[in-house]
């Protein structure tokens, strides 16, 4: 296997965790600790999001 499909498999494959984590998040998953780096430990309203996004200057 060469570099190149090593590289792209590993992309894709914490793609698909990354995508996850997002939809768990959504559906309220309590995971703000992770979401947050640890600033939240609840469940992650969508207002606590989007603020951070905005603060991150994402959005």
């Amino acid at each position: 296997m060469g570099i190149q499909r090593i590289a792209a498999v590993t992309y894709a494959g914490l793609t698909v965790d990354i995508v996850v984590f997002q939809i768990a998040m959504a559906a309220g998953m309590p995971w703000g600790a992770y979401a947050l780096f640890g600033c939240s430990s609840k469940q992650t309203t969508p207002g606590k999001l989007n603020r951070w996004l905005v603060w991150k200057g994402n959005v």
